[in-house]
């Protein structure tokens, strides 16, 4: 979402997935690519981080190698798939509903920047 995009621009190590030109969005979730390589913790430090300034965050997408269905039956591995599995362990969504006021963007979002500046690297 715009609201998200903006207050986010100057973060090199928050960085909202990006859009294709011409493929219109549903904006059902806000996700968000941490730069882990750049952060000193990897991302569900970040989201517990997140829950402690009262921001609740969310995991929608996980790699297929790394779901107990797909290793059982299909035998993949961390290796079946890596960049797949890398990105899911980088991204995460951020709270985004109809009901959300700017007051909740600002909140969400100042969280986030503190966080983001106080474990970069």
């Amino acid at each position: 979402m715009k609201d998200y995009d903006e207050r986010f621009a100057d973060l090199e190590v928050v960085r909202p997935l990006r859009r294709r030109v011409g493929v219109r969005h549903v904006h059902h979730l806000y996700i968000v690519d941490l730069d882990v390589v750049r952060l000193s913790i990897d991302r569900d430090k970040f989201m517990a981080a997140l829950r402690e300034e009262g921001i609740k965050t969310g995991i929608h997408f996980i790699a297929l190698n790394q779901q107990p269905y797909y290793q059982r039956e299909h035998g993949m591995t961390e290796q079946t798939a890596s960049q797949a599995s890398a990105v899911s362990d980088r991204i995460l969504s951020l709270p985004l509903y109809p009901a959300r006021t700017e007051a909740d963007v600002d909140d969400v979002a100042a969280a986030v920047r503190k966080l983001a500046i106080a474990y970069q690297c």
